[in-house]
């Protein structure tokens, strides 16, 4: 909203970041300076909104034969928590404010089971929350607003955690590969401990073995794949022994992410996971072979 003639009304929230597990509260103030003259209006207050965006693509035929597809963008309001400062009752005439500075605190206490922040606003898919202070008034003069836009992330804690698990690949022919990791549950800033046992039954000569962590959402039928990081194996290059063992230590990256998780009802659907790539590259052009491990990320132990 900012400045005005009449007045200029701001949000002052409690970090600066502005990231939120759903744990926590939302603190903060709204502050209206009144300059010149006094206000009148109906009503004062702060909402918190989520929405999601989604596109639906339809193909249809023209009257010439021709396939047309086209691209619908979709948008759900799925929360909505509103806070009124000052407001106007019903047969009451306008609320009249006289020059001065006004504060009103506030705070929003989350819903555990909110789905996380996902991509930007208006990119699509997204799951996105703001936070939309409004001054409607007088009907000769617009109404105001003022949005700014939070991240929350579902506060998932460390339930249960396995000491070591297995996987291994049953369909390679050339390469099998079998890994125990640590466990399956970590934290940001924390290193994937891992063992690789590779079987080279061909003594086919090995390149590299590369680690990638992905994190993977969808959001109704759209789906969306990030890499968050990419590394390779340091003490293994151009080999071909029949069985090459090897440990390794991945870390995770240190910055706050959303974690697993799942969330459904009867009108949207959001969930969101990661998964380990650990890539043989052969020496053979372009051939490579993947296996793709699922692990949990939290964000509380």
């Amino acid at each position: 909203m900012g400045n005005s003639q009449s007045g200029e009304i701001l949000l002052k929230l409690d970090r600066i970041n502005l990231i939120y597990l759903t744990n926590e509260i939302i603190r903060g103030n709204v502050l209206l300076t009144i300059n010149e003259r006094q206000l009148k209006i109906d009503e004062i207050s702060i909402c918190l909104t989520g929405e999601i965006g989604y596109t639906k693509t339809k193909l249809t035929v023209d009257g010439t034969g021709q396939s047309i597809t086209t691209t619908d963008y979709k948008q759900i309001e799925f929360y909505s928590q509103k806070i009124p400062f000052l407001q106007r009752k019903t047969g009451e005439n306008k609320l009249i404010l006289s020059k001065g500075e006004y504060s009103w605190p506030f705070e929003i206490t989350l819903v555990n089971s909110l789905p996380p922040t996902l991509n930007q606003y208006h990119s699509y898919p997204y799951v996105s929350y703001r936070l939309r202070i409004t001054m409607n008034q007088s009907w000769y003069e617009p109404n105001r607003s003022q949005t700014t836009f939070v991240t929350i992330y579902p506060f998932v804690d460390l339930q249960r955690n396995s000491l070591k698990t297995k996987f291994e690949n049953e369909s390679g022919k050339d390469i099998q590969l079998k890994c125990i990791l640590d466990k399956l549950t970590y934290f940001p800033n924390e290193f994937i401990h891992m063992e690789m046992n590779l079987t080279n039954s061909k003594r086919l000569l090995i390149k590299q073995i590369d680690f990638y962590l992905y994190q993977f959402y969808q959001i109704q039928s759209n789906s969306k794949e990030n890499l968050l990081f990419q590394t390779t194996l340091p003490n293994l290059f151009n080999e071909k022994d029949e069985q090459i063992h090897r440990t390794c230590s991945i870390l995770i990256p240190s910055h706050v992410i959303p974690p697993t998780f799942r969330y459904q009802n009867e009108r949207i659907s959001v969930e969101i996971n990661y998964y380990l790539r650990i890539s043989v590259q052969l020496h053979r052009l372009f051939t490579h072979f993947d296996f793709d491990v699922p692990i949990r990320l939290v964000n509380k132990s």
